[in-house]
């Protein structure tokens, strides 16, 4: 059965594409898909500190997670006789594009930032760091 909420957002991806993209016939999902898209864009440029937050705290549990999957192959492919320098690259250029990627998620808030996200931003980027350091030593 289709649930409510699915025929909405295609109806309204269906009215997005005949309104702004000419006519063009899609799918249900289609619909649903760019209607989902549209909508998350306009969360993110509307949005709060607290929204803002949130993305911080998901962005960073994904780069300290995808540093320790990055550190584990690493260390196994340096085991098995791969080059070590260019482990090291793998494991520090992840590193490196999350922490210039973080500073990035306060772009959606529209007014200055308080203390409490400056802090916590300062703190996401220092543990990326961290981690990334520690993970580049275990390969030592």
């Amino acid at each position: 059965m289709v649930q409510i909420g699915t025929v909405i957002l295609g109806v309204i991806g269906l009215l997005f594409v005949l309104g702004f993209g000419g006519f063009a016939l899609i799918s249900m999902v289609e619909g649903e898909r760019r209607a989902m898209k549209l909508s998350s864009g306009l969360m993110l440029t509307n949005s709060s500190e607290n929204t803002a937050r949130d993305v911080l705290r998901i962005t960073e549990y994904a780069a300290l997670k995808r540093l320790r999957t990055e550190g584990k192959l690493s260390l196994s492919a340096v085991q098995s006789g791969k080059n070590l320098a260019d482990e090291r690259e793998i494991i520090w250029s992840w590193g490196y594009w999350y922490a210039r990627a973080l500073p990035r998620i306060t772009d959606i808030v529209g007014e200055p930032l308080s203390m409490r996200l400056a802090k916590e931003l300062d703190a996401s980027v220092k543990a990326v760091g961290k981690v990334t350091l520690r993970e580049m030593k275990k390969l030592d």
